[in-house]
């Protein structure tokens, strides 16, 4: 995901937080930072929630590194918060998805491309 991609779909999903009553904080450049971070965390006082973020075009698939999904779960743990992948391919809705849900290869975990928005969490699920 490029940068701006990425600031931009990260505001994106932290705004639709908002809508649903969460504050929220983007860490930028947590992909470069020399420890674990989050790409957003949110709460609303009962109920936290770490973030890695992607955002990506048309294709049927993408992929998140193993070592994002296991910093994202290693912060999530130590911070005491739920941890999601959020991931949107271009003109779908937002998903979220757990590490055991995504298919995993040698050096990452795939995200599809969903096809049936039912087989998919959304935001709504993920605030209740």
């Amino acid at each position: 995901m490029s940068g701006q991609k990425g600031s931009k779909g990260e505001n994106e999903l932290g705004s639709l937080f908002d809508d649903h009553g969460y504050a929220w904080l983007r860490q930028a450049g947590s992909g470069t930072a020399n420890r674990e971070l989050p790409d957003i965390a949110v709460g609303n006082g009962e109920h936290f929630i770490v973030l890695e973020v992607k955002r990506w075009g048309y294709q049927d698939y993408d992929y998140v590194t193993k070592r994002e999904v296991e910093d994202l779960i290693y912060f999530a743990e130590n911070f005491g918060a739920e941890y999601y992948i959020a991931a949107r391919f271009n003109r779908k809705e937002w998903g979220f998805y757990k590490k055991e849900e995504l298919h995993e290869t040698d050096k990452s975990y795939r995200i599809e491309n969903v096809k049936n928005v039912e087989i998919q969490r959304t935001i709504d699920d993920v605030c209740q």
